[in-house]
């Protein structure tokens, strides 16, 4: 950060010192406090005025890790952690919500260096309730090292809720918003005792006071030898959901070398989408109608966790000298009720006119963890450490059915009850050298793994299957300067499947359209060669980034055709290869007007291998547009823009669309503490429209979804105290990066959007 010292009056003296210039970002605390000392002396009481101005990079870069200061943009009181990641170098929102990291969607999410399995799993949702001033800063580790975990693919995005203050005292900020379509508020608090620092904040939105509404249209033709058929399908939609998420943490420093730290986070997502008017009818070849029947239904959508963790660190006096121990806990529950209700039949019959079945997942994991790092000269240094993640994951399925509307019977074919055991030890080793412009890094992490399913209902067997990875990583990077420099990393990544992913229960949506895991599926393999090229100055500033990534025994969703049925799956389908160049620019135009633009393009080739013998390949891409304008009277104007095409899966290419959105702000107050801001997004459209297309030898199905576009409302937020405290964190961070988030979602699931 640049600090320009305007001026400096003491009363004593009426002293004025001239302007100068320091990098604060470069100075300790100890240095900063020498420094006031200096310039204050005894007669610091007398200081009458000081005024500081800030021209801090938002961008920054510190090897593998780009970094995005929240704090440090005037737009982001007023806005959602969501919009703050439009910004973020080589992270993309398009307009579905759905965020990619270097154009991949297998990215883990940490919080304040910790793994976070539910914004992972969920992001959308929630970072679009969550308001940004709960973020300082966001971190992207692109080429995550041998101090990870072995899985996981895209890399890291890191939201830091820390704040660097030093006074005792307290702090926060409140926040509300009104929308057409949902209601917002949020509080944030953060106190300092001597040596203890609490941050606390507590957030809730609610979307069921007004509906989503959204279509869905589907065309299935089948191939001669299927019957040639077509059927269609129509209906319209209705989303709703209703958030809340709570979080306290807390640091003590027992003494000078010793850091103790904890966190306890809750998330609760309650949703649905009602299936209204649903027609659907089956054509012959000649397109005379065979058969019709309505549904009506409702599908719910929720899922709650809970996450607790407790850090002790010890230094050794030295620099990158510490032992830490760890140990994290994990608990989810998701739930995806359906009930459906069928009528109008015309050729057509169903074993039940009323359907419902209930699918409910519960993760827990216990996670322990040793970190070792020693400074063995001014140029090199070694980390190790050790890792146990236990966790054991269970899936219960029930169904029920009724012919009168009056009584349900169960369905035993379509009950499930499984659990997933899974246990994993981990070592690893990272080795860091730097000499003067040259940097260099090497580690390898073994990963011991014994995994299986155990089947408590019906007759399947139970398996358990073991395995031993060595993943190695390496990269060399070349500063032509402190900002300016080029770098080739290598690393090798794995990606165990999910137990949604294995669990073999069949979610119908429809009689024409189910959702099944795989229990057969096994771990992923990438490998990935990175080359890039950072250079940030005061006006212009940019990173390119050329990867390369080959997926053996890559997991990836599919579609088969079961009678008149088409069931999404997954399957470990061969080979996946990637190329993609992905660009950042960031141009300071003046004083007021920041533009950012951020983008990938890249090629995406995937092969099956016998039985499946499918392939596809094409382009896929994004770009996005970020500007600020800071205007007079304390006004900021900001807006965004993205146009997103070409995505590609094994049998599918989805359709292009674009987004953008408007923001104006105002500040009020003698000390501007509070915000209010005016939101507009797509607001020169009724609906998003999304289209995709899955081509199979037996089948071609496209469908449409459409969603409601506009969005106008108001937010406010208010700011108060003056404390300057931190929670401090310990070098140990548990990083479960380990699950496999790519698979096969229905045409009805992907039309919810916004990672509901």
């Amino acid at each position: 950060m640049e600090f320009t010292m305007k001026y400096i009056v003491l009363a004593s003296c009426c002293l004025i010192l001239p302007a100068s210039r320091l990098w604060a970002q470069d100075l300790s605390e100890a240095q900063i406090d020498s420094l006031e000392k200096a310039a204050y002396g005894a007669e610091a009481r007398n200081l009458q005025e000081l005024v500081v101005t800030a021209d801090a990079p938002m961008v920054k870069v510190e090897g593998n890790t780009i970094s995005y200061d929240v704090e440090q943009d005037p737009s982001s009181d007023g806005q959602s952690v969501l919009d703050m990641l439009r910004k973020v170098p080589l992270v993309s929102v398009d307009g579905q919500d759905n965020i990619t990291l270097k154009g991949e969607g297998n990215y883990k999410i940490y919080v304040n260096g910790r793994p976070d399995p539910t914004l992972s799993a969920n992001a959308s949702t929630i970072l679009k309730a969550m308001p940004a001033s709960a973020v300082s800063k966001v971190e992207v580790i692109s080429d995550p090292g041998a101090k990870y975990d072995a899985e996981g693919t895209g890399g890291i995005i890191n939201l830091v809720t820390e704040r660097k203050r030093r006074d005792a005292g307290y702090n926060g900020s409140l926040n509300a918003s009104l929308t057409n379509r949902d209601i917002f508020a949020g509080a944030f608090g953060a106190a300092k005792w001597n040596r203890l620092t609490l941050n606390a904040n507590i957030n809730y939105m609610n979307q069921k006071w007004t509906s989503a509404p959204g279509s869905y249209e589907n065309s299935t033709i089948y191939a001669p030898g299927a019957g040639g058929n077509e059927m269609r399908s129509s209906a319209d939609t209705r989303r709703k959901f209703e958030y809340i998420g709570a979080n306290l943490s807390g640091s003590w420093e027992a003494s000078d070398n010793d850091l103790l730290n904890f966190s306890i986070a809750y998330t609760d997502v309650d949703g649905s989408m009602s299936i209204i008017d649903n027609h659907t009818e089956m054509l012959a070849p000649d397109g005379s109608t065979l058969w019709i029947y309505s549904r009506d239904g409702s599908l719910g959508y929720s899922f709650s966790t809970l996450t607790a963790n407790a850090a002790w660190q010890h230094n050794f006096n030295r620099p990158d000298n510490y032992i830490s121990l760890s140990y994290q806990f994990d608990f989810g529950k998701s739930s995806n009720p359906l009930t459906e209700t069928y009528g109008d039949f015309v050729n057509y019959s169903t074993p039940f006119i009323l359907h419902s079945t209930y699918n409910d997942n519960y993760n827990r994991t216990h996670t322990l963890q040793l970190d070792y790092s020693n400074t063995l000269s001014s140029h090199a240094a070694i980390e190790a450490g050790a890792k146990g993640i236990f966790r054991r994951n269970s899936a219960i399925s029930t169904a029920e059915g009724s012919n009168d509307l009056l009584t349900l019977t169960p369905i035993p074919s379509e009950s499930t009850d499984i659990s997933q055991p899974q246990d994993i030890y981990a070592l690893y080793l990272l080795y860091r050298a730097n000499y003067g412009a040259w940097s260099a890094n090497a580690g390898v992490r073994y990963e011991h793994t014994r995994m299986g399913i155990r089947y408590h209902y019906g007759d399947m067997d139970d398996f358990t299957n073991t395995l031993d990875d060595v993943v190695p990583n390496a990269g060399v990077t070349y500063s032509f300067s402190p900002a300016h420099a080029l770098g080739v990393n290598y690393g090798m990544r794995i990606s165990r499947p999910s137990l949604e992913q294995v669990n073999p229960y069949r979610l119908s949506y429809s009689p024409t359209e189910a959702m099944q895991g795989n229990p057969d599926l096994r771990s992923e393999r990438i490998n990935k060669i990175s080359l890039s090229y950072r250079n940030f100055g005061r006006i212009l500033g940019t990173t390119i980034s050329l990867d390369y990534n080959h997926t053996g025994n890559a997991i990836a969703g599919y579609a088969f055709l079961d009678g008149n049925t088409v069931v999404n799956t997954n399957a470990n389908v061969g080979r996946k290869e990637d190329v993609n160049l992905n660009i950042f620019l960031m141009a300071n135009v003046s004083r007021f007007v920041r533009l950012t633009f951020n983008g990938m393009g890249g090629y995406t080739s995937i092969t099956t291998s016998h039985p499946l013998d499918l392939s596809n390949h094409g382009w896929t891409g994004n770009i996005n547009h970020n500007g600020e304008w800071h205007m007079p009277a304390d006004m900021n104007l900001s807006w965004y823009g993205g146009y997103t095409w070409g995505k590609i899966g094994l049998q599918s290419k989805g359709g292009d669309f674009f987004y953008y959105g408007l923001a104006l702000s105002r500040d009020f107050l003698a000390d501007k503490s509070l915000r209010l801001t005016l939101n507009a997004t797509n607001f020169a459209q009724k609906n998003f429209k999304f289209s995709n297309t899955v081509i199979d030898p037996n089948f071609t199905t496209h469908t449409i979804n459409r969603m409601a576009a506009w969005r106008i409302g108001i937010s406010a937020t208010w700011k108060f105290g003056k404390t300057q405290s931190m929670v401090k964190s310990v070098n140990s961070r548990i990083a479960n990066d380990d699950l496999s988030t790519s698979g096969a979602s229905s045409p009805a699931a992907a039309g919810q959007g916004s990672g509901m």
